[in-house]
């Protein structure tokens, strides 16, 4: 039994916006994602595609931030040096990103929304200017975001690149936010990023993944007594939350 054009176009246009709010992270990588709270994603429990873990992100948060961030063996838990400035720059580009969300709603309303109900209920003719109405709608957040290309230090070839792949395919303009957010550089360590309510989480998984990383190293090796030592005081940390939860 063939299937409908119209289900078809709706499952093509839900994939293509799924598939671009796929992330793939190495095992020291999490992500920042910066919405109405801060929430520290880490992606699947084991790496499925090509030694990396697999994160969706939530599609019905299309305005929240999502920062590609990395973390290495540290010798303390104190704050890296370059936090504060780190944490005063993803804010800034937050808050000129936030800019973009009136535009990126009626992108995903008319996107993914709009056009397949009209494909389904209207005629022809009515889904042709509805779809006309949605890629110029895309056209809108494009130009809107090239005044925005200075105070997000995107260069001319990354703006480009990413206009065109909104004009090319519509669904992922409706990402736009999260797709340029990872595309920006944090500049510091992940647990520059991490608040209180969420540390005690965020250091058991690094505990984790450092158990699993001392599997691999040579006993002897100083590599081994750093991740140890790391893991270590993680570990202390996220004990006393562990027994409050308990509780």
């Amino acid at each position: 039994m063939a299937v409908p054009a119209e289900i078809q176009f709706a499952a093509v246009v839900a994939l293509i916006y799924l598939l671009d709010g796929l992330v793939l992270l190495h095992v020291n990588e999490g992500v920042v994602e910066r919405g109405r709270r801060l929430r520290i994603l880490f992606g699947s429990a084991q790496p499925w595609i090509a030694g990396k873990r697999v994160l969706l992100l939530d599609p019905w948060r299309p305005l929240a931030t999502a920062w590609r961030t990395s973390w290495a063996v540290r010798a303390s838990l104190d704050p890296p040096p370059n936090a504060e400035s780190a944490r005063a720059l993803m804010d800034e580009r937050v808050r000129v990103l936030a800019v973009l969300d009136p535009y990126v709603i009626i992108v995903w309303a008319l996107v993914l929304v709009a056009a397949p109900l009209a494909l389904f209920a209207l005629t022809t003719a009515a889904f042709l200017l509805v779809a006309a109405v949605a890629w110029l709608s895309v056209w809108v957040l494009v130009v809107r975001l090239a005044c925005l290309r200075k105070a997000l230090d995107l260069s001319r070839a990354a703006y480009a690149l990413v206009a065109f792949e909104c004009l090319a395919c519509p669904p992922v303009a409706a990402n736009l936010p999260r797709k340029l957010s990872l595309r920006m550089p944090t500049g510091s360590d992940l647990v520059a990023f991490v608040d209180a309510p969420a540390r005690a989480a965020v250091h058991r998984q690094l505990v984790r993944d450092l158990e699993a990383r001392l599997l691999f190293l040579d006993l002897e090796s100083s590599a081994y007594r750093d991740a140890a030592a790391y893991r270590d005081l993680l570990l202390a940390s996220a004990i006393p939350a562990m027994t409050d939860e308990e509780t």
